[in-house]
């Protein structure tokens, strides 16, 4: 069976106000990610159990199609670059869209924070999605240096 992770980003330069997300089936491939095209850092990593491989790819496909809609930055179709103005259209298509995909959803909301290695081991397992922040309080952890200037 295969997981469907999505990275969401903090940007590290405050002067642009940007957050990024990057959708995969490999842990690996969303820790790779952050500097990739710009200066980001891993802030929240969702991931759902239980996919065929086809399903992931599928899934991947649909959701940078999507995403690539709303940023319009142009570059990688994996990594997605988006203004603040658009941070709540973004999370409408992750609460409303890949998160209810299942039940239960793994988060781990400081992922930047730990060695990629103990990012299983220190998430919130087999949760449900009324279990994570609202996307105002998740907006302050992204955007909150932004305010200081």
């Amino acid at each position: 069976m295969f997981e469907l992770y999505l990275g969401l980003y903090d940007c590290k330069n405050p002067k642009l106000n940007a957050f990024a997300s990057k959708i995969g089936h490999s842990l690996d491939g969303i820790i790779r990610a952050k500097g990739l095209l710009f200066p980001v850092q891993l802030q929240d990593v969702f991931w759902i159990n239980g996919f065929t491989r086809d399903q992931v790819i599928r899934l991947e496909k649909q959701f940078n199609e999507v995403m690539s809609g709303i940023s319009q930055s142009g570059g990688s179709g994996e990594a997605h670059l988006f203004a603040e103005c658009q941070w709540r259209e973004v999370q409408k298509v992750i609460r409303e869209v890949i998160l209810p995909i299942s039940e239960k959803i793994n988060w781990h909301p400081n992922a930047g924070a730990f060695e990629p290695r103990e990012l299983k081991q220190t998430a919130f397992l087999d949760i449900s999605q009324d279990f994570i922040k609202s996307q105002n309080e998740m907006k302050k952890g992204y955007f909150s240096a932004c305010a200081k200037r």
